[in-house]
Protein backbone atom coordinates (compact mmCIF):
# COMPACT_ATOMS: atom_id res chain seq x y z
CA UNK A 1 0.00 0.00 0.00
CA UNK A 2 1.14 3.27 -1.14
CA UNK A 3 1.99 6.17 2.03
CA UNK A 4 0.32 9.02 1.30
CA UNK A 5 2.72 11.86 1.21
CA UNK A 6 2.48 15.18 3.16
CA UNK A 7 2.43 18.39 2.35
CA UNK A 8 5.26 20.61 2.90
CA UNK A 9 5.53 22.56 5.96
CA UNK A 10 7.23 25.61 4.58
CA UNK A 11 6.79 27.71 1.62
CA UNK A 12 7.82 27.42 -1.85
CA UNK A 13 8.52 30.86 -3.28
CA UNK A 14 12.82 31.46 -3.47
CA UNK A 15 13.93 33.50 -0.66
CA UNK A 16 10.50 32.96 1.55
CA UNK A 17 10.82 31.69 5.30
CA UNK A 18 7.24 30.94 6.08
CA UNK A 19 6.58 27.84 7.69
CA UNK A 20 10.69 27.58 9.73
CA UNK A 21 11.12 27.96 13.13
CA UNK A 22 10.71 31.76 14.04
CA UNK A 23 8.84 32.58 10.88
CA UNK A 24 5.52 31.00 11.21
CA UNK A 25 3.34 34.09 13.01
CA UNK A 26 3.55 37.32 11.74
CA UNK A 27 1.73 40.53 13.67
CA UNK A 28 0.49 38.12 15.87
CA UNK A 29 -1.43 36.28 13.63
CA UNK A 30 -0.38 32.29 12.23
CA UNK A 31 0.67 32.80 8.61
CA UNK A 32 -1.30 30.45 6.45
CA UNK A 33 -0.08 28.02 3.83
CA UNK A 34 -2.05 26.75 0.64
CA UNK A 35 -1.22 23.43 -1.31
CA UNK A 36 -0.36 23.80 -4.52
CA UNK A 37 -3.12 22.80 -7.58
CA UNK A 38 -3.21 18.74 -8.16
CA UNK A 39 -4.19 19.82 -11.66
CA UNK A 40 -0.82 19.67 -13.59
CA UNK A 41 -1.54 22.44 -16.23
CA UNK A 42 -2.73 25.21 -13.21
CA UNK A 43 0.33 23.90 -10.90
CA UNK A 44 2.74 25.28 -13.88
CA UNK A 45 1.21 28.47 -14.19
CA UNK A 46 2.00 29.02 -10.38
CA UNK A 47 5.35 27.69 -10.84
CA UNK A 48 6.13 29.66 -13.93
CA UNK A 49 5.04 32.83 -11.72
CA UNK A 50 6.88 31.96 -8.70
CA UNK A 51 10.25 31.54 -10.72
CA UNK A 52 11.95 29.17 -9.09
CA UNK A 53 14.80 27.34 -11.44
CA UNK A 54 16.33 24.70 -9.13
CA UNK A 55 13.75 22.73 -8.35
CA UNK A 56 9.95 21.90 -9.26
CA UNK A 57 6.54 22.75 -7.83
CA UNK A 58 5.38 19.38 -7.23
CA UNK A 59 1.63 18.51 -5.68
CA UNK A 60 3.42 18.22 -2.43
CA UNK A 61 4.61 21.71 -2.50
CA UNK A 62 3.17 24.61 -0.36
CA UNK A 63 2.85 28.43 -0.78
CA UNK A 64 2.20 30.92 2.02
CA UNK A 65 -0.42 33.85 2.05
CA UNK A 66 2.27 36.63 1.32
CA UNK A 67 2.15 35.59 -2.25
CA UNK A 68 -1.36 35.81 -2.97
CA UNK A 69 -3.34 39.16 -3.93
CA UNK A 70 -6.12 40.07 -1.10
CA UNK A 71 -9.15 38.85 -3.61
CA UNK A 72 -8.02 35.70 -4.20
CA UNK A 73 -7.85 34.72 -0.16
CA UNK A 74 -10.77 34.40 1.32
CA UNK A 75 -11.18 34.75 4.82
CA UNK A 76 -14.20 34.94 6.06
CA UNK A 77 -18.17 32.57 5.10
CA UNK A 78 -20.69 34.82 3.28
CA UNK A 79 -24.79 34.50 3.77
CA UNK A 80 -27.45 36.74 2.79
CA UNK A 81 -29.65 36.49 5.63
CA UNK A 82 -32.96 38.76 5.91
CA UNK A 83 -31.54 40.37 3.24
CA UNK A 84 -27.93 41.60 5.01
CA UNK A 85 -25.06 40.92 4.23
CA UNK A 86 -23.71 37.94 6.95
CA UNK A 87 -19.81 37.24 7.40
CA UNK A 88 -18.48 34.47 9.43
CA UNK A 89 -14.74 34.21 10.04
CA UNK A 90 -13.52 31.20 8.91
CA UNK A 91 -11.09 29.32 10.96
CA UNK A 92 -8.47 28.72 8.71
CA UNK A 93 -8.23 30.86 5.17
CA UNK A 94 -9.12 29.22 1.48
CA UNK A 95 -7.84 30.52 -1.78
CA UNK A 96 -10.29 31.20 -4.74
CA UNK A 97 -10.91 29.31 -7.83
CA UNK A 98 -8.95 30.75 -9.97
CA UNK A 99 -5.89 31.80 -7.13
CA UNK A 100 -2.67 32.38 -8.46
CA UNK A 101 0.46 33.56 -7.13
CA UNK A 102 1.89 36.95 -7.95
CA UNK A 103 4.15 38.74 -5.65
CA UNK A 104 7.42 38.09 -4.46
CA UNK A 105 8.08 40.12 -1.55
CA UNK A 106 11.25 38.82 -1.18
CA UNK A 107 13.10 39.45 -4.31
CA UNK A 108 13.20 42.58 -6.82
CA UNK A 109 9.59 43.83 -7.78
CA UNK A 110 10.09 43.68 -11.50
CA UNK A 111 9.62 39.59 -10.89
CA UNK A 112 6.39 39.97 -8.96
CA UNK A 113 3.34 40.16 -11.45
CA UNK A 114 0.80 42.41 -11.45
CA UNK A 115 -2.88 41.41 -11.10
CA UNK A 116 -5.64 43.52 -11.59
CA UNK A 117 -8.05 43.57 -8.89
CA UNK A 118 -11.95 42.60 -9.96
CA UNK A 119 -14.37 45.48 -9.81
CA UNK A 120 -16.81 44.49 -6.96
CA UNK A 121 -20.78 43.65 -8.72
CA UNK A 122 -22.56 46.46 -8.29
CA UNK A 123 -25.82 46.99 -6.14
CA UNK A 124 -28.48 48.07 -8.03
CA UNK A 125 -31.65 48.98 -6.36
CA UNK A 126 -35.17 48.00 -7.87
CA UNK A 127 -36.87 50.70 -9.95
CA UNK A 128 -41.04 50.35 -9.90
CA UNK A 129 -42.62 50.58 -13.18
CA UNK A 130 -45.52 53.03 -12.43
CA UNK A 131 -44.91 56.25 -13.88
CA UNK A 132 -45.36 58.36 -10.44
CA UNK A 133 -41.74 56.37 -9.70
CA UNK A 134 -38.91 58.97 -10.01
CA UNK A 135 -36.97 58.53 -12.62
CA UNK A 136 -33.17 57.58 -11.97
CA UNK A 137 -30.62 59.17 -14.78
CA UNK A 138 -27.60 56.71 -15.29
CA UNK A 139 -24.36 57.28 -16.92
CA UNK A 140 -23.37 56.20 -20.12
CA UNK A 141 -21.41 53.72 -19.06
CA UNK A 142 -23.97 52.14 -16.73
CA UNK A 143 -25.86 52.49 -19.83
CA UNK A 144 -24.39 50.41 -21.73
CA UNK A 145 -23.56 47.75 -18.60
CA UNK A 146 -27.14 47.73 -18.68
CA UNK A 147 -27.75 47.07 -22.40
CA UNK A 148 -25.69 44.11 -22.09
CA UNK A 149 -27.45 43.06 -18.70
CA UNK A 150 -30.62 43.60 -20.61
CA UNK A 151 -29.88 41.02 -23.79
CA UNK A 152 -30.42 37.64 -22.27
CA UNK A 153 -29.66 35.56 -25.52
CA UNK A 154 -26.46 37.69 -26.32
CA UNK A 155 -23.24 35.14 -25.32
CA UNK A 156 -20.03 36.45 -23.23
CA UNK A 157 -17.39 37.99 -24.57
CA UNK A 158 -14.20 35.57 -24.43
CA UNK A 159 -10.59 36.80 -23.93
CA UNK A 160 -8.02 36.73 -26.23
CA UNK A 161 -5.86 33.89 -23.60
CA UNK A 162 -9.50 31.68 -23.71
CA UNK A 163 -9.27 31.78 -27.78
CA UNK A 164 -6.08 31.00 -27.68
CA UNK A 165 -6.74 27.98 -25.15
CA UNK A 166 -9.94 26.96 -27.31
CA UNK A 167 -7.91 26.82 -30.48
CA UNK A 168 -5.32 23.72 -30.35
CA UNK A 169 -2.57 23.35 -32.68
CA UNK A 170 -2.71 20.67 -35.37
CA UNK A 171 -0.60 17.55 -35.26
CA UNK A 172 1.88 17.29 -38.21
CA UNK A 173 1.39 21.07 -38.49
CA UNK A 174 3.97 24.10 -37.48
CA UNK A 175 1.58 26.59 -40.12
CA UNK A 176 -0.59 27.45 -37.44
CA UNK A 177 1.95 28.29 -34.95
CA UNK A 178 4.60 30.18 -37.46
CA UNK A 179 0.99 32.35 -38.40
CA UNK A 180 -0.71 32.85 -35.20
CA UNK A 181 2.14 33.23 -32.43
CA UNK A 182 2.55 36.17 -31.65
CA UNK A 183 6.25 36.77 -30.17
CA UNK A 184 7.51 39.39 -27.95
CA UNK A 185 9.93 42.32 -29.81
CA UNK A 186 13.51 41.55 -30.37
CA UNK A 187 12.71 37.91 -31.32
CA UNK A 188 13.06 36.91 -34.90
CA UNK A 189 11.62 34.03 -36.66
CA UNK A 190 13.91 31.37 -38.78
CA UNK A 191 11.79 28.49 -40.93
CA UNK A 192 12.66 26.09 -43.26
CA UNK A 193 11.48 25.45 -46.60
CA UNK A 194 9.91 22.56 -45.78
CA UNK A 195 8.38 24.19 -42.19
CA UNK A 196 9.56 21.16 -40.69
CA UNK A 197 11.56 22.84 -37.99
CA UNK A 198 10.68 26.70 -36.55
CA UNK A 199 12.74 28.46 -35.05
CA UNK A 200 12.67 32.16 -32.73
CA UNK A 201 15.82 33.26 -31.50
CA UNK A 202 17.28 36.67 -30.07
CA UNK A 203 20.79 38.18 -31.46
CA UNK A 204 23.27 39.68 -30.19
CA UNK A 205 26.34 40.91 -31.97
CA UNK A 206 30.05 42.46 -31.12
CA UNK A 207 31.39 45.34 -33.61
CA UNK A 208 35.40 44.59 -32.40
CA UNK A 209 35.58 41.85 -33.67
CA UNK A 210 32.39 41.56 -35.45
CA UNK A 211 30.58 38.59 -34.43
CA UNK A 212 26.36 37.09 -34.45
CA UNK A 213 25.52 35.03 -31.37
CA UNK A 214 22.20 33.88 -30.42
CA UNK A 215 21.43 34.10 -26.22
CA UNK A 216 17.84 32.84 -26.33
CA UNK A 217 16.89 30.01 -28.92
CA UNK A 218 13.06 28.65 -28.49
CA UNK A 219 12.82 25.60 -31.41
CA UNK A 220 9.69 23.69 -32.17
CA UNK A 221 9.81 20.64 -34.35
CA UNK A 222 7.66 17.54 -34.72
CA UNK A 223 8.09 14.31 -32.76
CA UNK A 224 7.73 10.91 -33.98
CA UNK A 225 4.17 10.88 -33.32
CA UNK A 226 3.78 14.23 -35.28
CA UNK A 227 3.51 16.42 -32.30
CA UNK A 228 4.25 19.84 -31.87
CA UNK A 229 7.56 19.83 -29.21
CA UNK A 230 9.35 23.04 -27.75
CA UNK A 231 13.16 23.02 -27.21
CA UNK A 232 14.57 26.31 -25.54
CA UNK A 233 18.36 27.07 -25.90
CA UNK A 234 20.00 29.60 -22.95
CA UNK A 235 23.62 29.73 -23.85
CA UNK A 236 24.72 25.87 -24.05
CA UNK A 237 22.25 24.32 -21.97
CA UNK A 238 18.99 22.84 -23.45
CA UNK A 239 15.57 22.86 -21.76
CA UNK A 240 13.01 20.33 -23.23
CA UNK A 241 9.26 21.53 -22.32
CA UNK A 242 7.99 18.13 -24.42
CA UNK A 243 4.47 18.55 -26.13
CA UNK A 244 2.51 21.62 -26.87
CA UNK A 245 -0.88 21.51 -27.22
CA UNK A 246 -2.50 24.91 -27.94
CA UNK A 247 -1.00 28.87 -28.41
CA UNK A 248 -1.70 29.63 -25.33
CA UNK A 249 1.32 27.11 -24.32
CA UNK A 250 3.53 28.26 -26.89
CA UNK A 251 2.62 32.18 -25.52
CA UNK A 252 3.99 31.42 -21.60
CA UNK A 253 6.88 29.90 -22.78
CA UNK A 254 7.73 33.26 -24.82
CA UNK A 255 6.72 34.72 -21.87
CA UNK A 256 9.16 33.31 -19.63
CA UNK A 257 12.46 33.16 -21.78
CA UNK A 258 11.92 36.50 -22.79
CA UNK A 259 12.08 37.92 -19.06
CA UNK A 260 15.24 35.70 -18.12
CA UNK A 261 18.00 37.15 -17.28
CA UNK A 262 21.32 34.86 -18.02
CA UNK A 263 24.06 34.79 -16.16
CA UNK A 264 27.29 37.12 -17.33
CA UNK A 265 29.92 34.27 -17.36
CA UNK A 266 32.47 33.21 -14.79
CA UNK A 267 35.39 35.58 -16.86
CA UNK A 268 35.54 37.36 -20.19
CA UNK A 269 36.74 35.38 -23.00
CA UNK A 270 40.30 37.48 -23.25
CA UNK A 271 40.68 37.15 -19.81
CA UNK A 272 40.73 33.21 -20.19
CA UNK A 273 42.61 32.84 -23.44
CA UNK A 274 45.48 34.67 -21.41
CA UNK A 275 45.27 32.48 -18.42
CA UNK A 276 44.22 28.82 -20.31
CA UNK A 277 47.77 27.79 -21.08
CA UNK A 278 49.19 28.06 -17.13
CA UNK A 279 45.59 25.92 -15.99
CA UNK A 280 46.10 22.04 -15.07
CA UNK A 281 43.60 19.41 -16.54
CA UNK A 282 42.07 19.74 -13.01
CA UNK A 283 41.40 23.15 -13.36
CA UNK A 284 39.76 22.89 -16.52
CA UNK A 285 37.63 19.86 -16.17
CA UNK A 286 34.82 21.98 -14.28
CA UNK A 287 34.34 25.00 -16.84
CA UNK A 288 32.76 25.31 -20.36
CA UNK A 289 34.53 28.13 -22.68
CA UNK A 290 31.91 29.70 -24.99
CA UNK A 291 32.20 32.63 -27.28
CA UNK A 292 31.33 35.21 -25.13
CA UNK A 293 32.99 34.17 -21.69
CA UNK A 294 34.19 30.96 -19.70
CA UNK A 295 30.68 28.87 -17.80
CA UNK A 296 30.76 26.59 -15.08
CA UNK A 297 29.29 23.02 -16.29
CA UNK A 298 26.64 23.15 -13.63
CA UNK A 299 26.05 26.69 -14.47
CA UNK A 300 21.88 27.62 -14.16
CA UNK A 301 22.09 29.94 -16.52
CA UNK A 302 19.84 32.26 -15.28
CA UNK A 303 19.97 34.72 -12.16
CA UNK A 304 17.35 36.75 -10.53
CA UNK A 305 19.53 40.21 -10.98
CA UNK A 306 20.77 41.43 -14.06
CA UNK A 307 24.69 41.34 -14.40
CA UNK A 308 24.86 38.91 -11.80
CA UNK A 309 26.45 35.41 -12.08
CA UNK A 310 25.32 32.36 -10.56
CA UNK A 311 26.79 30.81 -7.57
CA UNK A 312 28.63 27.82 -9.83
CA UNK A 313 30.16 30.50 -11.82
CA UNK A 314 30.63 32.87 -8.83
CA UNK A 315 33.05 29.51 -7.57
CA UNK A 316 34.44 28.80 -10.73
CA UNK A 317 35.61 32.75 -10.87
CA UNK A 318 36.81 32.51 -7.16
CA UNK A 319 39.11 29.79 -8.14
CA UNK A 320 40.32 31.15 -11.41
CA UNK A 321 41.31 34.60 -10.11
CA UNK A 322 43.27 32.74 -7.30
CA UNK A 323 45.80 30.90 -9.91
CA UNK A 324 45.54 34.21 -11.76
CA UNK A 325 47.17 36.23 -8.55
CA UNK A 326 49.62 33.27 -7.87
CA UNK A 327 51.05 33.52 -11.08
CA UNK A 328 51.65 37.14 -11.01
CA UNK A 329 53.78 36.58 -7.40
CA UNK A 330 57.63 36.07 -9.00
CA UNK A 331 59.07 33.12 -7.75
CA UNK A 332 63.14 34.71 -6.86
CA UNK A 333 65.63 32.61 -8.20
CA UNK A 334 69.06 32.72 -6.72
CA UNK A 335 72.99 31.58 -8.11
CA UNK A 336 74.38 28.40 -6.32
CA UNK A 337 76.89 31.56 -4.38
CA UNK A 338 73.87 33.12 -2.93
CA UNK A 339 72.42 29.95 -1.62
CA UNK A 340 76.20 28.95 -0.21
CA UNK A 341 76.13 31.52 2.11
CA UNK A 342 72.96 31.39 3.35
CA UNK A 343 73.57 27.57 4.41
CA UNK A 344 76.81 28.82 5.89
CA UNK A 345 74.68 31.63 7.86
CA UNK A 346 72.23 29.06 9.00
CA UNK A 347 74.94 26.23 10.17
CA UNK A 348 76.77 29.23 12.28
CA UNK A 349 73.16 30.19 13.64
CA UNK A 350 72.69 26.16 15.02
CA UNK A 351 76.33 26.15 15.95
CA UNK A 352 75.88 28.98 18.27
CA UNK A 353 72.49 27.74 19.78
CA UNK A 354 74.08 24.35 20.55
CA UNK A 355 76.62 25.82 22.74
CA UNK A 356 74.13 27.90 24.78
CA UNK A 357 72.11 24.69 25.33
CA UNK A 358 75.29 22.67 26.08
CA UNK A 359 76.49 25.66 28.54
CA UNK A 360 73.03 25.28 30.10
CA UNK A 361 72.87 22.10 30.67
CA UNK A 362 76.53 21.80 32.25
CA UNK A 363 75.82 24.48 34.67
CA UNK A 364 72.33 22.63 35.62
CA UNK A 365 74.71 19.57 36.30
CA UNK A 366 76.93 21.59 38.62
CA UNK A 367 74.05 23.11 40.46
CA UNK A 368 72.93 19.43 40.78
CA UNK A 369 76.18 18.06 42.09
CA UNK A 370 75.71 20.79 44.74
CA UNK A 371 72.79 19.74 46.09
CA UNK A 372 73.07 17.41 49.29
CA UNK A 373 70.66 14.39 50.23
CA UNK A 374 69.36 16.36 52.94
CA UNK A 375 68.66 19.56 50.70
CA UNK A 376 66.90 17.22 48.76
CA UNK A 377 64.80 15.11 50.94
CA UNK A 378 63.81 18.02 52.71
CA UNK A 379 62.01 19.32 49.24
CA UNK A 380 60.64 15.76 48.58
CA UNK A 381 59.31 15.04 52.10
CA UNK A 382 55.86 16.76 51.38
CA UNK A 383 55.18 14.28 48.36
CA UNK A 384 53.46 10.90 49.26
CA UNK A 385 55.49 7.95 50.52
CA UNK A 386 55.89 6.13 47.15
CA UNK A 387 56.59 9.30 45.29
CA UNK A 388 59.20 9.96 47.67
CA UNK A 389 60.17 6.65 46.82
CA UNK A 390 60.01 7.49 42.92
CA UNK A 391 62.07 10.73 43.25
CA UNK A 392 64.81 9.39 45.42
CA UNK A 393 65.91 7.17 42.97
CA UNK A 394 66.23 9.10 40.22
CA UNK A 395 68.49 11.28 42.30
CA UNK A 396 70.62 8.68 42.95
CA UNK A 397 70.73 7.43 39.12
CA UNK A 398 71.36 11.13 38.36
CA UNK A 399 74.74 10.63 40.37
CA UNK A 400 75.69 7.59 38.01
CA UNK A 401 76.83 6.62 34.72
CA UNK A 402 74.65 3.53 35.06
CA UNK A 403 72.26 1.52 37.01
CA UNK A 404 73.67 -1.59 37.12
CA UNK A 405 74.75 -2.75 40.24
CA UNK A 406 72.49 0.14 41.94
CA UNK A 407 70.65 -0.92 45.07
CA UNK A 408 67.17 -0.50 45.45
CA UNK A 409 65.23 -0.42 48.91
CA UNK A 410 62.74 -2.81 49.85
CA UNK A 411 60.10 -0.39 49.98
CA UNK A 412 60.77 0.48 45.84
CA UNK A 413 61.09 -3.47 45.04
CA UNK A 414 57.77 -4.47 46.16
CA UNK A 415 56.21 -1.44 44.06
CA UNK A 416 57.86 -2.96 41.07
CA UNK A 417 57.11 -6.56 41.81
CA UNK A 418 53.24 -5.37 41.91
CA UNK A 419 53.89 -3.15 38.66
CA UNK A 420 55.11 -5.66 36.78
CA UNK A 421 52.60 -8.45 37.92
CA UNK A 422 49.86 -5.88 36.94
CA UNK A 423 50.94 -4.74 33.32
CA UNK A 424 54.38 -6.69 32.24
CA UNK A 425 54.49 -5.04 28.80
CA UNK A 426 53.87 -1.42 30.33
CA UNK A 427 56.16 -2.32 32.96
CA UNK A 428 59.27 -3.17 30.45
CA UNK A 429 58.25 0.34 28.32
CA UNK A 430 58.66 2.46 30.94
CA UNK A 431 61.96 0.50 31.94
CA UNK A 432 63.11 1.49 28.57
CA UNK A 433 61.70 4.46 27.72
CA UNK A 434 62.76 5.40 31.25
CA UNK A 435 59.96 6.96 32.62
CA UNK A 436 60.99 5.68 35.64
CA UNK A 437 64.35 4.27 37.51
CA UNK A 438 63.08 0.37 37.52
CA UNK A 439 65.35 -2.57 38.21
CA UNK A 440 65.55 -5.45 35.75
CA UNK A 441 63.42 -8.25 35.32
CA UNK A 442 66.67 -10.33 36.26
CA UNK A 443 66.59 -8.74 39.53
CA UNK A 444 63.25 -9.02 40.30
CA UNK A 445 63.38 -12.88 39.61
CA UNK A 446 66.33 -12.89 42.36
CA UNK A 447 64.35 -11.38 44.84
CA UNK A 448 61.01 -13.68 43.81
CA UNK A 449 63.07 -16.54 44.72
CA UNK A 450 64.23 -15.27 48.20
CA UNK A 451 60.78 -15.50 49.21
CA UNK A 452 59.65 -19.18 49.78
CA UNK A 453 55.79 -20.07 48.91
CA UNK A 454 55.31 -23.23 50.31
CA UNK A 455 52.91 -25.52 51.42
CA UNK A 456 51.59 -25.59 55.38
CA UNK A 457 52.32 -23.63 58.11
CA UNK A 458 54.73 -20.80 58.69
CA UNK A 459 56.11 -19.75 61.50
CA UNK A 460 57.82 -16.48 59.94
CA UNK A 461 53.79 -15.25 58.92
CA UNK A 462 53.07 -15.53 62.82
CA UNK A 463 55.80 -13.30 63.99
CA UNK A 464 55.16 -10.46 61.44
CA UNK A 465 51.82 -10.56 62.55
CA UNK A 466 52.55 -10.17 65.99
CA UNK A 467 54.79 -7.61 65.13
CA UNK A 468 52.33 -5.81 63.07
CA UNK A 469 49.65 -6.13 65.71
CA UNK A 470 52.03 -5.00 68.82
CA UNK A 471 51.37 -1.17 66.67
CA UNK A 472 48.47 -1.43 66.71
CA UNK A 473 44.85 -0.07 68.60
CA UNK A 474 43.47 -3.23 70.81
CA UNK A 475 40.23 -2.46 69.40
CA UNK A 476 41.72 -2.87 65.87
CA UNK A 477 43.63 -6.28 66.62
CA UNK A 478 39.88 -8.55 67.10
CA UNK A 479 39.28 -10.65 63.97
CA UNK A 480 38.08 -14.23 63.07
CA UNK A 481 39.70 -17.34 61.16
CA UNK A 482 37.76 -17.74 57.72
CA UNK A 483 37.96 -21.58 56.52
CA UNK A 484 38.11 -21.25 52.40
CA UNK A 485 38.63 -23.50 49.38
CA UNK A 486 40.87 -22.23 46.25
CA UNK A 487 41.45 -23.97 42.71
CA UNK A 488 44.58 -24.81 42.22
CA UNK A 489 46.61 -26.03 38.84
CA UNK A 490 48.33 -29.60 38.95
CA UNK A 491 51.71 -29.52 39.35
CA UNK A 492 54.44 -30.94 40.90
CA UNK A 493 58.21 -29.07 41.77
CA UNK A 494 61.23 -30.39 43.36
CA UNK A 495 62.53 -28.05 46.22
CA UNK A 496 66.08 -27.25 46.93
CA UNK A 497 66.60 -29.72 49.51
CA UNK A 498 64.68 -32.52 47.10
CA UNK A 499 61.51 -32.60 48.59
CA UNK A 500 58.52 -32.97 45.98
CA UNK A 501 55.60 -30.70 46.28
CA UNK A 502 52.30 -30.78 44.85
CA UNK A 503 50.96 -33.83 46.16
CA UNK A 504 47.94 -34.71 48.44
CA UNK A 505 49.04 -33.18 52.55
CA UNK A 506 47.15 -32.70 55.11
CA UNK A 507 49.18 -34.32 57.69
CA UNK A 508 48.70 -36.98 59.79
CA UNK A 509 44.62 -36.42 58.17
CA UNK A 510 46.03 -37.45 55.07
CA UNK A 511 44.10 -40.22 53.79
CA UNK A 512 46.15 -43.14 52.71
CA UNK A 513 44.15 -43.27 49.02
CA UNK A 514 45.06 -40.18 48.44
CA UNK A 515 49.05 -39.81 49.21
CA UNK A 516 50.32 -40.45 45.55
CA UNK A 517 47.22 -38.13 44.42
CA UNK A 518 48.76 -34.47 42.52
CA UNK A 519 46.70 -31.68 44.61
CA UNK A 520 44.47 -29.50 42.43
CA UNK A 521 42.57 -27.38 45.10
CA UNK A 522 43.72 -25.48 48.37
CA UNK A 523 42.16 -24.94 51.91
CA UNK A 524 43.48 -21.38 53.21
CA UNK A 525 42.67 -20.56 56.53
CA UNK A 526 43.53 -16.58 56.67
CA UNK A 527 42.72 -14.19 59.63
CA UNK A 528 39.99 -11.25 58.90
CA UNK A 529 39.95 -8.22 61.56
CA UNK A 530 36.37 -7.17 62.46
CA UNK A 531 37.72 -3.28 61.53
CA UNK A 532 40.36 -2.30 58.73
CA UNK A 533 41.24 -3.87 55.13
CA UNK A 534 44.06 -6.17 55.65
CA UNK A 535 43.62 -9.95 55.47
CA UNK A 536 46.38 -12.76 56.48
CA UNK A 537 46.13 -15.82 55.48
CA UNK A 538 47.66 -18.18 58.02
CA UNK A 539 47.91 -21.92 56.77
CA UNK A 540 47.32 -23.67 53.50
CA UNK A 541 47.25 -26.93 52.84
CA UNK A 542 46.86 -29.14 49.74
CA UNK A 543 44.20 -31.30 48.70
CA UNK A 544 42.24 -33.18 45.86
CA UNK A 545 38.82 -32.39 45.00
CA UNK A 546 35.76 -35.07 46.03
Amino acid sequence: MNKKKKTDTHCFAPGCRSGYPGHRVENGRKISLFSAPKDEDRRKVWERNLKRKDKPLTDTSAVCEKHFADHFVVRDYFHIIGGKEVRIARGKPGLTANAVPTFLPDLPAYLSTSVKKPRPERKRCLVSTSGSAKKVRLSRRDEHEASLLGEENSEPNTSHAENMQANPLKSGDLRDLATCLSVPRLWTKLTTPDLDLLVYATTRTTKQPFSVSHEKVICFSLDSNSDVVASCYLGAREKKYGKITSLLEATNIFQEFDTALLCSSAMSKDAYDGLAQNLTEKMKRPLTPASDGVFSKNCLEMVTVKGTICVHCRYLRKSLLARKSKLKKKRVTHNLSHKLRMANQKTKRIASRLCTLAGQVRAMKEENSWLSDETFLGRIKELPPKQQEAALHMFKDAKRKSVRGMRYSKEWILECLIMRMKGPKLYEDMRRQKVLVLPSKVTLQKYLRSYRMEFGFNAKVMSMLKQKASSMDAFKRHGGLIVDEMKLSENLSVSSSGHIQGFVDVGQFTPSSDKHKVADHGMVIMFVPFTGEWTQYLLLLPRRAT
